[in-house]
């Protein structure tokens, strides 16, 4: 009998916080991720109208991945999206962007 298996994001739509869903959107926009009249998109599935490279819940893994790592950091800090230094912003971002292109890379090379 064969098995099939459901997407994570085919599931509920989860609910994200205001500040949440603003950082989705800026890692949206940092990896050209959505459709733009004035550049061009490094994503073919945008420029085709075929949706988005990433889903908000996986860009929203890479947040918090990103997240964690600036909480680890020395000295350790317990920050979340409702209460980090806004001077957190641009490397919880760039983290994320990381993290996004390392799973993208990973995904191309069929590991």
């Amino acid at each position: 009998m064969a098995i099939i298996l459901n997407s994570i994001d085919s599931q509920e739509q989860p609910v994200y916080s205001v500040r949440e869903h603003e950082m989705i959107n800026k890692l949206r926009t940092l990896l050209k991720d959505t459709i733009s009249d004035q550049l061009r998109t490094l994503n073919t599935l945008v420029e085709e109208h075929r949706g988005q490279r990433w889903s908000d819940s996986s860009l929203l893994i890479y947040l918090n991945q990103a997240m964690n790592d600036m909480n680890a950091t020395p000295p350790q800090y317990y920050y979340d999206f409702e209460n980090f230094p806004s001077t957190w912003e641009a490397p919880i971002l760039l983290g994320g962007e990381i993290f996004a292109l390392i799973s993208e890379s990973i995904l191309q090379v069929g590991w």
